[in-house]
């Protein structure tokens, strides 16, 4: 068996906050608030902390973030830089 905790996890229904799964077999059987996910013996437990668990999506690399992205504001600091000058660097 094998627990994930996340800070997030989306699932059909939307993204859940301090959510995590429980994998058996290579198959989801549940999702719990993450302190409702306790380890037992034979468990093995990943904690992501900081990171948004999306099961089911593989190499979606960054095609993915239109889609996932609707509920999500993100802020991206630039340089302002032109392509040009960070050709020469």
């Amino acid at each position: 068996m094998l627990v994930i905790k996340g800070k997030y996890l989306l699932t059909k229904d939307g993204l859940k906050k301090d959510h995590g799964l429980v994998i058996n077999n290579g198959i989801i059987t549940d999702i719990q608030p993450n302190n409702m996910l306790t380890s037992c013996t034979n468990t093995q437990a990943i904690c992501c902390d900081d990171s948004i668990i999306v099961p089911g999506f593989i190499n979606a690399h960054t095609h993915m973030y239109g889609t996932i992205s609707g509920c999500f504001f993100v802020n991206i600091k630039t340089t302002h830089k032109k392509y040009s000058n960070i050709k020469k660097t």
